[in-house]
């Protein structure tokens, strides 16, 4: 009877120990199922990250005609310009170079690296000439109260 109860015992043992889930759940690593789940998250992200790539992508592809619009105004041959105003919506930025330009004055309008399309005209090489043109604009009556002078040096536009 002891030798039953001996090998019933082993028997039931090695059940117990053959599993790998069972040694890995006594050395606390993750047993087979939760490595399944962690590959399946994996697979989900790297796919995800796929598809953002690829949106991302297109978008480039998309704004490729509009930054070559911007990349044929913003020829600064000028160290030093008054800027005018800044916009975040170029259809406004359009607008405000319109009404500049029936105005008289010479405008270039150049994007700059955080988005937005500067409106800047005065370009001169001196420092000194260029806030001349400043105190100028500044007793208009259609000059904004932000305006200021852009150096090239500064390299903010694209």
């Amino acid at each position: 009877m002891k030798s039953i109860k001996v090998i019933t015992a082993l028997l039931a043992s090695m059940c117990l120990l053959s599993s790998c889930d069972f040694f890995r759940k006594i050395v606390g690593k993750p047993t087979s199922e939760e490595i399944e789940k962690l590959k399946l998250e994996v697979a989900i992200r790297e796919r995800a990250q796929r598809d953002s790539l690829a949106a991302a992508r297109t978008l480039t592809a998309d704004k490729a005609p509009m930054e070559a619009e911007f990349a044929a105004k913003d020829n600064l041959d000028k160290e030093y310009y008054v800027v005018l105003g800044s916009f975040k919506v170029p259809e406004n930025a359009a607008k405000f170079k319109d009404y500049l330009e029936k105005k008289g004055y010479e405008i270039k309008e150049v994007r700059f690296t955080n988005g937005y399309n500067v409106i800047m005209t005065c370009g001169t090489n001196n420092y000194r000439e260029a806030y001349g043109k400043m105190v100028e604009f500044m007793e208009f009556q259609f000059c904004p109260d932000d305006i200021w002078i852009y150096g090239k040096s500064q390299n903010l536009h694209e």
